[in-house]
């Protein structure tokens, strides 16, 4: 198990229950693990979009652009 992995689990709980700023806590913390996992910049983009964080979201999902084009390209080169 990847160590993030908990991490992106409690997040997504935390977003489920409307605990915005702990969930982008918490996906800042993954990501200081796994920079630009893709996972923990799409629920980051979702906890700061709650949270009225326009500019920072917006942001964070061109890097989750950025994130998973160049996963793609790594999953087609195996």
């Amino acid at each position: 198990m990847l160590a993030g992995a908990p991490l992106q689990r409690l997040g997504d709980m935390q977003l489920k229950a409307k605990s915005y700023a702990a969930a982008e806590k918490t996906f800042r913390e993954d990501l200081a693990l796994r920079p630009a996992n893709g996972w923990a910049l799409s629920g980051l983009s979702k906890a700061l979009s709650a949270q009225g964080k326009t500019a920072d979201a917006q942001r964070t999902r061109r890097d989750l652009a950025v994130s998973w084009a160049v996963a793609d390209s790594q999953l087609r080169t195996q």
